[in-house]
């Protein structure tokens, strides 16, 4: 198994690509870190992750909606669920009960 060391990302906005356009790399790096959160740690927290990456809560639910949108396409069997309970999002499997 492969593990991940979460650090402080460089989300500094835009990059520039061939042709001069620029793209926001901000909201793929935060999904990226929702996904390798969840890997290695098996949840997070909405405040814990918005402080890290230093992103508004609406940055932060468009980024959890990508999330669902990506593991709904290509990993079906997975769900990002909300455990109300500590307030923290956690993969599910529904498979395995």
């Amino acid at each position: 198994m492969m593990l991940f060391e979460l650090g402080k990302p460089n989300i500094s906005g835009a990059a520039p690509i061939k042709g001069g356009r620029k793209i926001s790399n901000q909201r793929v790096t935060v999904v990226l870190e929702m996904m390798f959160s969840l890997q290695e740690c098996g949840s997070f927290s909405r405040t814990q992750l918005m402080s890290h990456l230093n992103i508004s809560r609406s940055t932060f639910f468009r980024a959890l909606s990508d999330l669902r949108c990506y593991l709904q396409e290509h990993r079906p069997y997975l769900e990002l669920y909300l455990d109300p309970q500590n307030e923290t999002y956690v993969f599910v499997d529904p498979r395995k009960g």
